[in-house]
């Protein structure tokens, strides 16, 4: 909203003429008026300071960090933590629950990457409990989340595979390859509406995602609706034209001689890396 143009200017043009002027202050006058300007300002320096002061919002962040970890989002909790100690570097108390929680946060890190390693290994039972042991020390790490609903999904584990993806998502709501994978494991399941929901949120996020697009055309397919299926796998090919399944896959489609196996992913280590894409699609 813009300001009236005699307040902008700041001008006496405002004043109305003929306007009777005020009287002078007296002495009296003056005194009051001082003395109303220092309770005034006395006031102000009560109530607006803590409001405004670092040890106020370091209580705020204090605050939120414990939010945070109320909801298990130990990531979270750590940053308000440590904008609290920014505010406020005398606060030992949040000084030591930060360093016990950076060590938990540690020890997630860890204990995921010795899971991946075993992962890689074939080693499924060793990698399945070193991924728990990662999400109990650190609840709202999304990887580790993943790749136990991974380890899940090989052990035909479905339903605790599915609840480890969802979990994923409730702390990471753009994860491209959580949504990937919970729908790889819907699709296991022959949860085919379920599944096309997953790849089409898989795809919200990430448009180009070939192998969402490849096991969408396979869903769509399975389900009888051929249109959509050879829809997808032309997407998938102006992606990456040199998909040879998708090719395949394109041609047997439309000649109806196509054996279908899904697409499978899996995440790697414990920084955000793109999927591996695996195509399992086989010739009949």
């Amino acid at each position: 909203m813009e300001a009236c143009a005699c307040l902008s200017q700041g001008s006496s043009k405002c004043n109305p003429r003929g306007r009777r002027p005020e009287p002078k202050p007296t002495q009296d006058d003056r005194t009051n008026q001082s003395e109303v300007k220092d309770e005034k300002d006395q006031g102000k320096n009560v109530y607006e300071k803590p409001s405004e002061g670092n040890e106020f919002r370091g209580l705020n962040y204090a605050r939120m960090g414990d939010l945070y970890m109320k909801k298990g989002n130990l990531g979270l909790a750590i940053e308000s933590y440590k904008l609290c100690l920014s505010c406020d570097p005398s606060n030992n108390e949040i000084r030591n629950f930060l360093a016990q929680l950076s060590k938990k946060q540690v020890e997630s890190n860890i204990n995921l990457n010795l899971g991946n390693i075993k992962l890689a290994q074939g080693d499924i039972q060793s990698a399945l409990h070193f991924f728990i042991d990662a999400k109990e020390a650190n609840p709202s790490n999304v990887e580790a989340w993943i790749n136990l609903g991974l380890v899940y999904r090989s052990m035909k584990a479905f339903d605790s595979s599915i609840s480890c993806y969802q979990k994923a998502i409730s702390f990471d709501v753009v994860n491209q390859v959580a949504y990937y994978n919970l729908g790889c494991t819907l699709h296991d399941m022959a949860r085919l509406d379920e599944a096309i929901d997953m790849y089409k949120l898989t795809l919200e996020v990430n448009s180009t995602h070939r192998d969402a697009l490849f096991n969408l055309g396979v869903a769509y397919y399975e389900l009888g609706n051929q249109v959509e299926a050879v829809a997808h796998l032309k997407r998938t090919l102006l992606i990456d034209p040199t998909f040879g399944e998708a090719q395949q896959a394109l041609q047997r489609v439309q000649e109806g001689t196509f054996n279908l196996i899904i697409n499978s992913s899996k995440k790697q280590d414990h920084n955000f890396v793109e999927v591996e894409q695996k195509s399992t699609s086989q010739a009949p």
